[in-house]
């Protein structure tokens, strides 16, 4: 037997069957993402990367992350109030007798250039 179908409202589209109670059966939505079930996750660059069941241990390990790529942005976040802590990285103290292993390289000032030449 054969099911009656409803004409579609688009041109030249496909017909599609009507169910049997003439209800559209709708799925439940998905999450995107699934629930958080650790208290404290490590983010870098504001992803969700591990979780952790106390603030130390997920600051000590975005401690080692930053330490590492001190580029990044590493934060940590607190699924219970909703908020990122963000992770700075620790300066060494520096010791007065060591000198700097970077140069200064002076550039030529426009001014200078302006003015007829290089001294």
């Amino acid at each position: 037997m054969r099911r009656r179908t409803k004409p579609s409202s688009r041109a030249g589209g496909a017909k599609r069957p009507i169910p049997a109670n003439n209800q559209a059966r709708v799925a439940p939505p998905k999450r995107a993402t699934p629930p958080l079930v650790e208290p404290f996750h490590v983010a870098v660059d504001r992803q969700l990367k591990s979780g952790y069941g106390t603030y130390e241990a997920a600051a000590k390990a975005a401690q080692a992350i930053k330490k590492q790529y001190p580029q990044l942005q590493v934060t940590v976040y607190d699924a219970k109030e909703q908020r990122h802590t963000t992770i700075e990285q620790l300066k060494a103290a520096a010791d007065p007798r060591k000198k700097s292993a970077h140069r200064v390289r002076r550039t030529s000032s426009p001014l200078r250039a302006a003015a007829g030449g290089r001294r």
